[in-house]
């Protein structure tokens, strides 16, 4: 399981969830796999390649978002699948 550096899943914490909505955090981290882990929360699935980065689309809600080239410092190739988990850092 890898951690984001925050730029490559940017769309995922603005798109896909919303915790400063509900709790007075500034911060965020997004856990991602290319296999399921326990306490995922959504499933995205490869759309296709557009200017060095990768579409991925979740079923619910229903979406899509564009991850940039940064992807593959932790993946040799885009996978057919990214799982991700959203969580606030507060201080």
């Amino acid at each position: 399981m890898s951690s984001s550096p925050g730029v490559s899943l940017r769309c995922l914490r603005m798109s896909l969830f919303s915790f400063n909505r509900n709790h007075h955090c500034v911060q965020q981290r997004i856990r991602f796999s290319a296999a399921p882990f326990p306490g995922c929360q959504k499933r995205l699935a490869w759309q296709r390649e557009e200017m060095g980065g990768n579409w991925y689309a979740s079923d619910d809600p229903p979406m899509e978002g564009w991850l940039c080239p940064a992807l593959f410092r932790y993946f040799d190739k885009a996978p057919a699948e990214l799982y991700v988990k959203a969580e606030a850092k507060c201080e």
